[in-house]
């Protein structure tokens, strides 16, 4: 016990190791939206009518899949910055292509806006989707902190 009154005292707080285990279920999601993304590659020389809102959907997606791994599995991939940003970004675009696209009359992937089932489990899935990448980037400090400490 130190007696200076002008010193701060002590703690023995660990920061380092690795964060609490991940939910089983996020990598099992991690493994559908992998699945789902090859058979859309599969499908896609198939489908007519591609726009550009498509292939930018596409483009997010894949990233946004990168982000959901290192999630999922606890892996800082590029910087905490950019996931920030990017969140936004995946936000921003999946509310633009799922609610706003359809209502506007554009097809997605060739096909006509659907508001049925298929709707609802996309909505599901994008609102998944952007709670990983929120809590990548935002909420799961450790991820980040033990890739400064290995830098």
């Amino acid at each position: 016990m130190n007696n200076d009154p002008y010193q701060s005292p002590g703690a023995d707080v660990d920061s380092g190791g690795q964060g609490p285990e991940n939910n089983i279920w996020w990598k099992i999601y991690f493994w559908l939206n992998i699945i789902l993304m090859i058979m859309g590659f599969m499908a896609f020389p198939f489908i007519e009518g591609i726009t550009l809102f498509d292939y930018l959907d596409i483009i997010v997606s894949l990233i946004a899949i990168v982000g959901l791994f290192g999630f999922a599995f606890y892996r800082p991939i590029g910087d905490v910055v950019f996931w920030r940003y990017f969140f936004y970004i995946t936000l921003i675009e999946s509310f633009a292509y799922v609610f706003v696209v359809p209502l506007i009359g554009y097809e997605r992937f060739g096909q006509a806006p659907n508001f049925g089932a298929m709707f609802i489990f996309e909505v599901i899935y994008v609102w998944i989707l952007c709670c990983a990448l929120y809590f990548y980037a935002y909420k799961r400090s450790f991820i980040w902190a033990h890739d400064k400490e290995t830098q």
